[in-house]
């Protein structure tokens, strides 16, 4: 399945493009489209199978700009994987997802 599949804003089709995720995940193939309806997934599949998009890419779609304030706070169990997440997400901002996202990370500046 190809990301252009589900539809998505032209921002996150520009920023997949970018960098140059075409092809979905077999976790991203089967929950995405859950996500997307608006239900709770859970997931679990090894490391690098894309994981952090296969929920960030749901919220961002659902993303509306217009409303003010915070849309999101997203926890993690590890600095490791808070900066994936956060790195993950911001790539979206060239184009245009937000206008900024925000790492917290305890013990940190």
């Amino acid at each position: 399945m190809q990301f252009t599949d589900f539809n998505f804003k032209p921002f996150i089709n520009d920023t997949l493009e970018s960098i140059r995720f075409k092809t979905a995940t077999p976790v991203q193939e089967k929950l995405i489209p859950i996500a997307l309806d608006g239900r709770d997934i859970v997931g679990e599949s090894k490391t690098g199978s894309g994981k952090s998009h296969t929920f960030l890419l749901p919220f961002l779609q659902k993303l509306d700009k217009a409303v003010t304030g915070v849309h999101a706070v997203i926890t993690a169990l590890s600095r490791e994987l808070a900066t994936q997440i956060y790195n993950a997400a911001d790539e979206y901002t060239t184009f245009g997802a937000c206008s900024r996202i925000s790492s917290l990370v305890g013990c940190t500046d």
